[in-house]
């Protein structure tokens, strides 16, 4: 609404505060499952090789009408600011792999791999 309005300082703002929030909560949920001999990731469609097709099986399984999320046909969650994905828990080295897949070279962060090791 803020960009919409042209205040594009709040807007810019407020959707970054939005995302740090978002990781923060996925990163809370992995420190809760992680143990001494078990390292949890989360992983969600569009990332470390999960097509974000793949948003379209993960909806078939949840019940998102009932926390008011959607998913349009390009899956693309609303409210915007939502994260679906999985929490893969095990031995550290589960989570260690070579990024190689076919959108890796468009990546512009490779976030996946600082939190890989």
């Amino acid at each position: 609404d803020y960009f919409d309005q042209g205040d594009y300082l709040k807007g810019y703002l407020l959707n970054s505060i939005a995302s740090i929030a978002t990781d923060q909560i996925s990163e809370y949920f992995e420190n809760i499952v992680t143990t001494k001999n078990n390292k949890t990731l989360s992983y969600s469609p569009g990332y470390c090789g999960w097509h974000v097709s793949g948003q379209h099986t993960l909806f078939q399984f949840l019940n998102t009408k009932i926390i008011g999320i959607t998913l349009n046909e390009h899956a693309l969650m609303t409210p915007v600011k939502s994260v679906s994905g999985v929490l893969v828990s095990g031995k550290p080295d589960i989570h260690k792999f070579k990024p190689s897949f076919p959108f890796c070279k468009h990546c512009r962060d490779h976030s996946c791999i600082p939190r890989m090791k």
